[in-house]
């Protein structure tokens, strides 16, 4: 869209028609040759640069990418504009004049192979530009996102379809313990334990040892327990 301001006064919107497909075919055609003169300097500031700015903008206005047969202008400049800035001085250069120009950071980035976010970065950062040049224009939805999945829906008795209800992964089955084995694992740690305990006993110390006599109850107890294991195997 472009404001004819001839008459400051009365200004009048006028509406860009959009390009035919052979038009649009014709206009991209001069759109690369900008493109291909740009990238062999690496520059936007030159006039090759300002011939390029001036080619995009028009381009945006005649909506080149339904003449193209593409579903979006954000679609267009993803495949047919890739420019290559030697260096970041280069790149700001280049965000300064399209930004300039109308066009949005989501529209920029594609071009320059940067994120949307690197170019509001490079035009801030550049002094001649304020916060509300940025992203001038709305911001285009990224077609380049998938789709979701469609939900699948079932049908109930009553004719009313709803979405299918994830089915719950099968519960793992806890193997069933082999008894006899455990037990016979736990009676070979109690026996070397007791082997210990009677190793122990047979130092001379153990006798005199006060602490030691204090765990009496405790074997005890112990023999008592393992008596009433022996007493199930008769």
């Amino acid at each position: 869209m472009t404001i004819d301001t001839t008459d400051a006064v009365d200004a009048e919107i006028v509406e860009t028609p959009a390009f035919t497909k052979t038009q649009a075919v014709q206009h991209n055609q001069k759109v690369q040759g900008a493109i291909s003169a740009v990238n062999a300097t690496g520059k936007a500031y030159d006039d090759a640069g300002a011939a390029l700015t001036v080619l995009l903008a028009e381009a945006r206005d005649g909506q080149i990418h339904v003449g193209l047969g593409l579903p979006s202008w954000t679609a267009y400049l993803e495949q047919y504009v890739r420019l290559e800035p030697r260096s970041i001085e280069d790149r700001r250069a280049m965000v300064a004049q399209m930004v300039e120009a109308g066009m949005s950071t989501r529209a920029i980035g594609p071009m320059l192979n940067v994120s949307h976010v690197t170019v509001s970065t490079d035009a801030l950062a550049l002094s001649n530009l304020t916060p509300d040049l940025i992203d001038s224009e709305p911001a285009e939805i990224d077609d380049t996102q998938p789709e979701p999945e469609p939900v699948p829906m079932v049908t109930g008795r009553d004719g009313v379809q709803q979405p299918r209800r994830k089915s719950k992964p099968p519960a793992k089955k806890t193997p069933p313990k082999n008894i006899a084995n455990d037990f016979t694992k736990t009676l070979d740690t109690l026996a070397t334990s007791i082997e210990e305990l009677v190793k122990l006993s047979n130092d001379p110390k153990f006798a005199k040892s006060a602490t030691i006599k204090k765990h009496r109850e405790h074997l005890e107890k112990a023999h008592d327990l393992l008596q009433t294991v022996i007493d199930k195997l008769v």
